[in-house]
């Protein structure tokens, strides 16, 4: 299966959110996050891939894809700015 751990920056503490990271199981097709969303978590895949892409008009443009061992989401995280793309699960 994949999974992917946010990192624990960015929810104030006491929240309900989870001290440090948690791990997040994704189905095929499933969004990790999406374009535009406001989010301050970043990702450390453990397995399988995810497919980064933004939305043009009606169509979609492929920007990378991620494989295990990779962190995503660092934007967000980073600069506090919405979601530049989303990411999808391409495999369990």
């Amino acid at each position: 299966g994949l999974r992917a751990v946010p990192g624990g920056a960015g929810a104030p503490a006491g929240a309900g959110a989870p001290a440090g990271p948690a791990i997040r199981k994704l189905k095929k097709g499933e969004l990790l996050f999406q374009e535009g969303e406001n989010s301050r978590a970043m990702y450390f895949l453990r397995s399988g891939m995810i497919r980064i892409y933004k939305k043009k008009g009606d169509s979609f443009i492929e920007i990378d894809t991620v494989h295990k061992g990779s962190v995503l989401g660092e934007l967000a995280f980073l600069d506090g700015n919405p979601r530049s793309a989303s990411g999808e699960a391409l495999t369990e």
